[in-house]
């Protein structure tokens, strides 16, 4: 049997035997999973390396190279998105204050281009606006969630200000994934030759179909009833095929595969309706599984491109400096604000999921012209690492006992 297929399984083993021992030591600690899943990679990568010696160079190239390991990655990233957008409720952003949300994400956002535009433009890349935007787009988003929301107690008096904190990062979150998206359409259009007259204008109307009905859940829900009058059970047949003309379509197109997948997670919610309730509920815990690969391949990349030239350390440190800065002053804008500044400040500082998983997307898809620094990616995500270890450390420090006692220190 082919070799390509049966080393999958050895990948698979690995993955979920590491990743089960560390997800349990990792959530003990209060630390955020992504890090656990990452670590899997870097111990995957580790032993890959030194074992090349035992099952020969040919065999560890055809391990490394492996087009479906690859593909699989790409599939828990569209699932792990798909959540995210299956979760993703509108009306948790709809608020009394809502201008004041946004002028405070506002700020947040220039803090951000401020401090890692400028160490971007000017210490990083020479100038380079397309690795600076890809930057910086990046290290918008916020972790909030895996650092205090969920790991530490948050007394009645501060829910408030911890209910605004996500919102803020759901904001965030949801513009980086724009952003990065705009710049892979830019991309994939900038040097794009149209191979069919047809079939690109026809996948082109069934995104916006598609990206239509999403504001419209009662219109889908007019046509799912439909499906089920004409072809009874078999209906959920054809909405899936329906879903995934969608995801083809906008592959096709050049969207890039975090709105795809964000933007489908939605879709399959209101195809699935109240008709399928049990199983859209059934779906996400059994597809969560698949989440750790695309982080495994961070951490497998983190190990086997291991470098540290002297400007690692430089750009590591002006770069936790950045993201420290800009958690600082944002805390400062917050207490003028009248708002927790403690809470604010230190709930920005670190940075997670998306923002590894868009630097691994910037290194995955990447063009020649762009030549994003492998150094670049590499410090990125440790930085990621440290920043969420340190959230948690200090998190512990400060919130462990009633906040409230804290906050006079700084509100």
């Amino acid at each position: 049997m082919d070799q390509t297929f049966i080393q999958i399984f050895l990948y698979l083993a690995g993955a979920f035997f590491v990743d089960g021992l560390l997800i349990s030591l990792f959530r003990r600690l209060k630390l955020a999973d992504f890090l656990a899943h990452i670590t899997t990679g870097m111990i995957l990568g580790f032993l890959l390396v030194h074992l090349e010696p035992v099952i020969g160079k040919e065999s560890l190239n055809l391990f490394i190279k492996n087009k479906v390991v690859h593909y699989l990655a790409y599939l828990g990233l569209m699932l792990f998105m798909m959540q995210l957008g299956f979760n993703f409720d509108r009306s948790f952003l709809t608020i009394k204050n809502q201008k004041s949300l946004f002028l405070q994400a506002g700020f947040l956002i220039l803090f951000s281009v401020l401090f890692l535009g400028s160490l971007g433009y000017f210490h990083l890349f020479e100038k380079n606006m397309a690795r600076n935007y890809l930057f910086i787009t990046a290290f918008l988003g916020v972790n909030i969630g895996a650092v205090l929301y969920r790991n530490f107690p948050v007394s009645g008096s501060l829910k408030k200000s911890f209910t605004k904190l996500l919102q803020i990062a759901i904001l965030l979150d949801v513009l980086s994934i724009f952003l990065f998206s705009l710049f892979q359409l830019y991309a994939h259009y900038k040097s794009y030759n149209m191979s069919n007259i047809l079939i690109e204008p026809l996948c082109g109307l069934i995104l916006f179909v598609s990206i239509l009905l999403s504001f419209m859940p009662d219109k889908i829900d007019r046509i799912s009833r439909f499906l089920y009058t004409v072809t009874g059970e078999y209906a959920l047949l054809l909405k899936l095929g329906i879903f995934f003309m969608f995801l083809y379509a906008g592959i096709k197109v050049g969207v890039s595969i975090l709105l795809m997948g964000f933007w489908a997670g939605m879709l399959f919610r209101y195809l699935a309706g109240s008709t399928q309730f049990e199983a859209k509920q059934k779906f996400f815990p059994i597809a969560s599984y698949l989440y750790i690969l695309p982080f495994v391949e961070v951490g497998r990349f983190l190990s086997m491109e291991w470098q540290t030239p002297p400007i690692f350390w430089s750009t590591l440190s002006f770069l936790l400096l950045s993201l420290v800065g800009i958690a600082l002053l944002f805390s400062i804008f917050q207490i003028i604000n009248k708002e927790n500044g403690l809470i604010f400040g230190l709930g920005v500082f670190p940075r997670g999921e998306l923002t590894v998983l868009i630097l691994w997307l910037i290194k995955e898809t990447s063009s020649p012209a762009i030549g994003f620094p492998v150094t670049i990616l590499l410090t990125g995500i440790v930085a990621v690492m440290v920043t969420s270890l340190l959230g948690t450390l200090l998190g512990k420090l400060l919130f462990l006992h009633p906040a409230e006692t804290k906050s006079s220190l700084i509100s």
